[in-house]
């Protein structure tokens, strides 16, 4: 099952505009990477103070520290697979939002693996 997800990360990318949506490709890899890895403190390392973590229906939760206390609330699921994959990227001033669907595959406490 496939979830949207807006991802809106606030970045300071000092490149040229070509560059600028490999770079939040790669941002978006290690923040895949670190979510296989169910590192909550490395998430939230790549928001801004005022960066948002939302999902459809879901109420944005706002700040690095916030959203290291929401993903801290998951460090009893082991995630097999994660994978976002963005349908669009753009560019406002020095933020960048990048809109797309996931797809994750998670052992969950009770020991049933699930596709939310």
């Amino acid at each position: 099952m496939k979830n949207k997800l807006l991802l809106l990360l606030i970045v300071f990318i000092s490149c040229t505009e070509k560059n600028k949506k490999e770079d939040v490709e790669s941002l978006l890899n290690q923040y895949s990477n670190f979510i296989k890895s169910n590192k909550p403190d490395s998430i939230s390392t790549l928001y801004a103070s005022n960066g948002k973590l939302s999902g459809e229906g879901q109420l944005a939760i706002v700040s690095p520290d916030s959203i290291r206390n929401f993903l801290k609330g998951f460090s009893d699921f082991n995630v097999l697979e994660y994978k976002f994959t963005s349908d669009s990227i753009f560019f406002q001033k020095d933020s960048a939002f990048a809109i797309g669907s996931y797809f994750q595959k998670v052992v969950i406490p009770a020991g049933d693996t699930v596709e939310p």
